[in-house]
C-alpha cells in the first residue's frame, strides 16, 4: 500500500498519511499503485484548480456559484478517500447555502490546510515512485 511505502507520518504535519488519504477507500476505485497515483495525480490538478476557481471568487464575494464548486470538490475529495478536503468543502457548501462568507473564509482556511498536508503527501508519494525515498 502507498501509505505503507511512506512510513508513519507526513513530514511537515506530523499526520498520518491514512489521515490525509484513506488508502482503503481509493482501493475501492482503484486496487493497484500505479491506479491510485494516477487518480490523486489527476484529483490534484483538478483540486488545484477548483481552488483557485472558488478562491477568486469568495476575493470577488461572488457566492453564487461557490457551493457547487465545493460540492464537487466534497464528492471527488470522499471519491479518493480525502476526509479532511471533504469535510472543509461541506462546511463550505453549507456556509454558502446560508450565505455566510465569514464562514466561508473560515472553511477555506481549513481547505487550505487539508490541500497542503495533501501536497506534501503526494510529494512523498512521487518521490517514493520515483525511487527517491
Amino acid at each position: 500500500r502507498p501509505d505503507e511505502l511512506l512510513g508513519v507520518t507526513d513530514i511537515d504535519t506530523n499526520e498520518r498519511s491514512s489521515d490525509i488519504i484513506n488508502f482503503d477507500e481509493l482501493s475501492k476505485v482503484a486496487p493497484d499503485f500505479a491506479t491510485q497515483f494516477l487518480i490523486l495525480h489527476d484529483f490534484r490538478a483538478h483540486l488545484r484548480a477548483n481552488f483557485d476557481d472558488l478562491t477568486g471568487m469568495v476575493e470577488r464575494n461572488d457566492i453564487l456559484n461557490v457551493e457547487g464548486i465545493a460540492h464537487r470538490m466534497h464528492g471527488s475529495s470522499l471519491m479518493v478517500g480525502a476526509k479532511s478536503l471533504a469535510l472543509a468543502c461541506a462546511s463550505i457548501e453549507r456556509a454558502e447555502r446560508k450565505k455566510n462568507i465569514a464562514r466561508i473564509t473560515t472553511a477555506m482556511l481549513s481547505l487550505m490546510d487539508g490541500i497542503k498536508q495533501f501536497e506534501n503527501l503526494m510529494s512523498m508519494l512521487e518521490a517514493s515512485k520515483n525511487g527517491d525515498k
